[in-house]
């Protein structure tokens, strides 16, 4: 398996499937391709399935879908840790055989009496490795005493007193002394690995060479390191992404939907500007420019600003997600909105207008659904369009007013080109008395629905003359 890694640069990105695949994962998994592209090689997605009570296996293609959306392309077949158990107990067994791992009897409730008797003494909980001391007689009459199935545990006396320190690609100089923890489990009484060791010994398996992941896995590198050191492998390199956080601060919660990869793009967001905007946090070389593919932005790849925390904003996305809107044709568009499955009741010629008068003032696809505020069908309450649509910007008495002198000039006039729907406009406002100000906008409100876009006598155009006269209360 290692082999690999003598092909170019080897990753993993790794998640746990107890959820959608959020935000702050898939800039992980962004980077990562990223720097893949970037030096050529492979990337694995290894799903870390080993907490049964959490893990969901219906969420593994999800997640696969959503990186694939993003533009991420993993290598070969998913690698499950759960079909993976028969190895995690040979290199526990190795170590058992060469001493640096034991058996540990202790029961919950003399860890728990170890951790308190800790704090008490103003410590931090460690275990006291009393069990790497039992000798055959003791362990048969533990047994014999109260059966119980042991977890395994790597020796940590077997290794020097030097702090375990490497040079992360982002984090810095990292230095863990031997002594903040102590002789954790390898294999839980269940026979299942720890996160760590199933995690040290797939990286070896696999040939990986850089590790990027976030920063909360910091703690568990010193862990994983010498793991390695008891395997006779070389640690790969490090690079830990500061966590990503809210508006609020608070990290973004991984079960929470809303901030999921899968959310966003329901909610009319383009997979690529989603990808590239996670790319910019922290960048120090990737730009605002709209991009055809990753390949571009991988070209110049450093990696992101270190730091404890990166923030997402969503007026940010919101920019980003508009210049690649921007960016499309109107039939392109058109059709990036249609893989929704939606149906519109308008005409495709209409949409198409709509969309070309329209598109600067998009911000998710689902704007394009506006065009029904245009077409209403006829069964719908805004047809034909009442007076409370347009209330708070005009009064009852001047939207009478405005439908009268818009209706009669729109029988009364010729209008073949821009420029006499330009015409009719001035006139009617005009003949209304109102300002300019509040008829244009109580108007272009009435008709779109907003208060804000293309000149009003292309709106007007494109809507027909019909079509408006059928529409005005009378």
């Amino acid at each position: 398996m290692s082999s690999s890694a003598s092909r170019g640069v080897c990753l993993r990105f790794a998640p746990s499937p107890s959820g959608q695949l959020h935000l702050g994962n898939a800039r992980v998994a962004l980077i990562n391709f990223l720097f893949k592209l970037h030096k050529g090689g492979k990337l694995f997605l290894r799903v870390d399935d080993t907490d049964l009570q959490r893990s969901d296996a219906s969420q593994v293609p999800n997640i696969m879908a959503d990186l694939q959306s993003l533009g991420i392309v993993i290598d070969d077949q998913p690698i499950y840790q759960s079909k993976r158990l028969d190895r995690y107990q040979e290199v526990a067994a190795e170590l058992l055989k060469r001493q640096i791992a034991y058996r540990c009897y202790c029961s919950s409730e003399e860890l728990q009496a170890e951790d308190e008797r800790a704090r008490r003494a103003g410590k931090p909980p460690r275990y006291s490795g009393r069990c790497k001391r039992l000798s055959t007689s003791d362990i048969e009459t533990l047994t014999k005493e109260s059966p119980r199935q042991p977890v395994v545990r790597l020796n940590t006396d077997c290794f020097g007193p030097q702090p375990l320190r490497f040079r992360d690609r982002v984090a810095g100089d990292v230095s863990t002394p031997k002594g903040a923890f102590g002789d954790f489990i390898l294999l839980r009484s269940n026979g299942v690995a720890s996160f760590n060791f199933a995690t040290a010994i797939d990286d070896m398996d696999y040939g990986i060479t850089h590790i990027v992941r976030g920063n909360e896995h910091l703690p568990n590198s010193a862990r994983q390191m010498l793991i390695w050191q008891a395997l006779k492998y070389r640690s790969p390199y490090f690079a830990h992404l500061s966590l990503l956080v809210g508006d609020s601060g608070k990290p973004l919660a991984k079960r929470e939907g809303d901030l999921s990869v899968r959310e966003f793009l329901q909610r009319g967001y383009l997979a690529e500007a989603l990808a590239h905007y996670l790319l910019w946090i922290g960048s120090p070389t990737v730009g605002e420019k709209p991009c055809k593919d990753l390949k571009e932005l991988a070209v110049h790849f450093r990696w992101p600003k270190g730091g404890s925390t990166a923030h997402f904003e969503q007026k940010k996305l919101d920019y980003f997600n508009r210049r690649y809107l921007h960016e499309l044709s109107a039939r392109e568009l058109l059709g990036r909105y249609e893989l929704f499955g939606d149906t519109l009741s308008v005409a495709r010629q209409r949409v198409l207008r709509y969309i070309e008068l329209f598109q600067e003032n998009f911000n998710t696809l689902l704007d394009v659904d506006g065009v029904h505020q245009m077409w209403p069908d006829k069964e719908s309450p805004s047809y034909p369009f009442v007076a409370a649509q347009v209330s708070p910007h005009l009064g009852g008495d001047d939207f009478q007013r405005l439908c009268r002198e818009l209706r009669q000039r729109l029988r009364d006039s010729q209008l073949d080109d821009e420029v006499a729907w330009r015409d009719l406009l001035e006139s009617v406002a005009t003949a209304t008395g109102l300002p300019k100000r509040k008829f244009f906008k109580g108007l272009r409100i009435m008709l779109t629905g907003r208060e804000h876009g293309p000149e009003l006598h292309k709106i007007l155009e494109l809507i027909s003359r019909d079509d408006l006269l059928q529409r005005l209360p009378h």
